[in-house]
């Protein structure tokens, strides 16, 4: 425990003294986040926040790794140099997004190869079913891809990123602890630290993003990490005080927040005749924003949201992945369900004010 507690303070260290310098560097590089008709901020802000979690993170890892598992955190680290250069390119000169997906499909293609960290059956929910290699390796890709770019997605107003990651990393960095997978636990509080440090920056007013730098990183450390509790939780016995009979329903519980934001944003694209990977502002958290709500508001409420699943997993700890899986999408469709109302209400009430509103506020109805 000592080791994980320093783990977190050494990597809030390094991300907090390297904050200030990647602000003044990008400052003068002019490297801001600029506003536009999509972005909900009300000032130029310097990105790439990212940056100093990344340094947070390897260089905890490298210097409280265990002896015994060196080189799965020196080989953790290198595979997520590769989002975390994808970032950096992307922040800079604002990639096109076939070519950030072909650089997430090289790396969870490492992560499936060089680590390899994959999901090789369907973990009792279907039975004792192994999969065959082409479909374990297309599911673990299209798996790792998704939640990566999920928590990129959620990273739409300040601290939310940053407060997802935390609460999800501390539910793995102590479930890996206790099962005594030390690498990944020292990686989880690394990363706990080296956010927790981001979050002071970043929380409203934000003096920084952590732009794509950060959130590629995050999504994908916290997809490698949900994998490796798969697997090592379908190995448990039955009688194991760490056993989560819903070894899949917990792992998405973890990460359902961003999911549900993701899939829905996607639905409602495509229905509207739209490309699923066009940016807009019909996010969960826009919504929010856009219906009256402050963002520490929209913050702190999808933070107990996200922390109610956790709970949930908990609580259901002994229940099948069935019994699990259809409470989380309940939830999930009921809180969708209520959120398309709140938004149908206001742009109703916006409407039938909208002799008095200039056009730029005629337009924002429409979204």
């Amino acid at each position: 425990m000592i080791s994980l507690l320093l783990s977190a303070s050494f990597g809030f260290f390094l991300s907090f003294i390297a904050l200030p310098q990647i602000i003044r560097y990008a400052s003068k590089r002019n490297l801001f986040v600029q506003l536009d008709q999509r972005r909900i901020h009300k000032r130029v802000t310097p990105s790439m926040g990212g940056i100093a979690i990344f340094i947070g993170l390897v260089g905890t890892s490298l210097i409280f790794f265990q002896s015994e598992s060196f080189a799965s955190t020196a080989t953790t680290t290198a595979v997520l140099a590769i989002p975390f250069l994808l970032g950096v390119l992307d922040d800079r000169m604002h990639l096109k997004p076939s070519r950030k997906i072909l650089g997430q499909l090289i790396a969870a293609s490492l992560v499936y190869f060089l680590l390899d960290i994959r999901i090789s059956s369907l973990y009792g929910l279907f039975g004792t079913v192994m999969l065959p290699e082409w479909l374990s390796f297309a599911i673990t890709v299209i798996t790792i891809i998704l939640v990566t770019n999920s928590f990129n997605l959620i990273d739409g107003i300040d601290g939310l990123a940053a407060t997802f990651s935390i609460t999800s990393l501390l539910f793995f960095g102590i479930w890996f602890a206790q099962a005594g997978v030390m690498h990944y636990a020292i990686i989880s509080f690394a990363l706990i630290g080296s956010v927790a440090a981001f979050l002071i920056k970043n929380w409203q007013p934000s003096k920084i993003f952590m732009g794509d730098t950060g959130s590629l990183v995050l999504g994908m450390t916290l997809s490698i990490l949900a994998i490796a509790f798969l697997n090592l939780n379908g190995q448990l016995p039955e009688w194991h005080a760490l056993k989560f009979n819903s070894g899949i329903g917990t792992a998405l519980c973890v990460l359902i927040t961003p999911l549900v934001d993701t899939v829905r944003v996607v639905i409602i694209r495509v229905s509207r005749g739209m490309s699923p990977l066009q940016a807009d502002k019909r996010h969960i958290h826009h919504a929010l924003v856009r219906i009256g709500k402050s963002h520490r508001f929209a913050v702190l409420l999808l933070f107990v949201i996200h922390f109610f699943f956790i709970t949930n997993a908990l609580l259901l700890k002994k229940f099948s992945d069935w019994y699990v899986i259809g409470t989380v999408i309940a939830f999930s469709v009921l809180f969708c369900i209520i959120l398309d109302r709140l938004i149908a209400r206001h742009r109703y009430s916006r409407k039938a004010h909208a002799p008095h509103l200039t056009f730029k506020e005629r337009e924002a109805v429409k979204l």
